[in-house]
């Protein structure tokens, strides 16, 4: 099967035999391979797993999953979320991904085929999310000339704070204490990246 994928432009009607999935297969203009005959008397067994990545940040593109490749099948149906779309792969061991900004849980499968019928799917989570931007006051609201603490709610990340006209204008600490000379209603910024590089910012007016 890696051989078949590695045939560069392969000229529609190219017939090939496919020793894995010992079929017989060619290629069509939707620009696919098709099993047109194949050695088989049962449909091949599920996929046993799938290297991801678990986490990934919402609008992640070309997001690699890979299944191993199943004795006796000649294709393999990935499904993902309703709004996640595949870019390229489907039908093969190995499919690049585009993950819609909708934060959840994917409940993923793949298949594997040939054409004496479809395996039991095999199913892996894949959680789509960006990190938690908010943050509580203490005390709230801030008091002329007195510290209060700004404290991310989000655990385990990287944090960029900046306070407009605020001692001092910014922090990279998850609670940074911050004052105040005068009265009035001041931008705060805070952007929160995680350790997969997933990114959430939250604006907000502090009076």
């Amino acid at each position: 099967l890696q051989q078949r994928n590695a045939i560069a432009n392969p000229a529609t009607g190219l017939q090939i035999y496919n020793t894995t999935s010992q079929c017989i297969e060619a290629w069509f203009p939707s620009g696919a391979w098709k099993a047109l005959e194949c050695d088989c008397s049962v449909a091949p067994p599920a996929p046993g797993q799938v290297a991801g990545p678990a986490h990934v940040c919402e609008g992640d593109s070309a997001v690699l999953f890979t299944t191993p490749l199943v004795q006796g099948a000649s294709g393999y149906q990935w499904q993902f979320g309703s709004g996640d779309s595949i870019l390229s792969g489907q039908g093969t061991d190995s499919v690049l991904v585009w993950f819609s900004t909708v934060p959840g849980n994917r409940n993923a499968t793949v298949v594997a085929s040939n054409t004496c019928g479809s395996s039991s799917p095999f199913g892996f989570l894949v959680d789509v999310s960006n990190p938690d931007s908010t943050f509580t006051i203490s005390p709230n609201p801030p008091l002329v000339n007195n510290n209060s603490t700004f404290s991310a709610n989000a655990s385990g990340a990287s944090y960029a704070w900046t306070f407009q006209s605020g001692t001092p204008a910014s922090s990279i600490s998850q609670s940074p204490q911050v004052s105040w000379s005068n009265t009035g209603s001041f931008q705060v910024n805070l952007t929160v990246t995680d350790a997969d590089g997933c990114v959430s910012t939250n604006d907000s007016l502090v009076t």
